[in-house]
């Protein structure tokens, strides 16, 4: 099981531990863990975020949630200028 990020000690589960992984996934930069280098979304390039860059954004965000979280379906992705909401059916609004 998973652990709780910020709680020593905790554990998640449901969809609770969906949020968390997905989450851990988003935040993470691709190439920065040696052991899966594909893991994780290159996307702080684009920061701050903007229209003109929305496709790459997307495209790196579903093709990492294809890769890595085959199960769970997005079903809206908008961008800010300094943030990312991604919904998640199922799971709700995540905000990278």
């Amino acid at each position: 099981m998973p652990f709780k990020l910020g709680e020593i000690g905790g554990e998640v589960e449901g969809v609770s531990e969906i949020f968390q992984r997905i989450k851990v996934l988003l935040l993470t930069e691709k190439r920065s863990l040696p052991g899966d280098p594909g893991f994780g979304v290159a996307i702080t390039q684009y920061i701050p975020y903007s229209e003109d860059n929305k496709p790459r954004i997307m495209s790196e965000i579903l093709d990492a949630m294809g890769r890595y979280e085959p199960g769970v379906r997005v079903s809206k992705i908008d961008t800010q200028r300094e943030s990312i909401t991604i919904t998640v059916e199922g799971v709700g609004a995540i905000v990278i």
